[in-house]
């Protein structure tokens, strides 16, 4: 499930940032004295404006930095905002020292797990060949 969603947020995140990219290449490619159709030819592929050179390449150039750069930022603005909301709405415990274990999880566990007792014939596990028990 973790990576699922995961792959599922990469897909979303990647398709979100390139929207928000041709939108404003295509809003910041404009060139005045180029025909309408040559324009909208340009504003659909960078790899089209490039190859129709002159003020067009160098304004196609211009936008589409600017699209990256304002889309970066963006996702930028929203990963700093999904950090802020997490460290808010994560619940506070302490954690007890030297163990890695939260506080509030220590005596869940201790009561889970069986108490340490010697070997000996009360107890299931006897003890290793050589070793004295009282």
């Amino acid at each position: 499930m973790n990576d699922l969603s995961r792959e599922v947020g990469g897909a979303l995140g990647i398709a979100v940032i390139g929207s928000i990219m041709t939108a404003i290449y295509r809003g910041h490619l404009t060139v005045t004295g180029v025909p309408a159709a040559v324009l909208g030819r340009a504003r659909d592929s960078l790899a089209v404006a490039s190859r129709i050179g002159g003020p067009v390449s160098a304004q196609a150039s211009i936008a589409f930095i600017d699209g990256i750069h304002i889309a970066l930022l963006i996702a930028a603005g929203t990963a700093v905002l999904a950090a802020l909301a997490v460290a808010a709405l994560l619940p506070r415990r302490p954690i007890i020292s030297g163990t890695g274990r939260n506080a509030d999880s220590h005596d869940e566990q201790d009561a889970e797990m069986p108490a340490c007792r010697p070997p000996g014939p009360d107890n299931a596990r006897t003890a290793p060949p050589g070793v004295l028990t009282a």
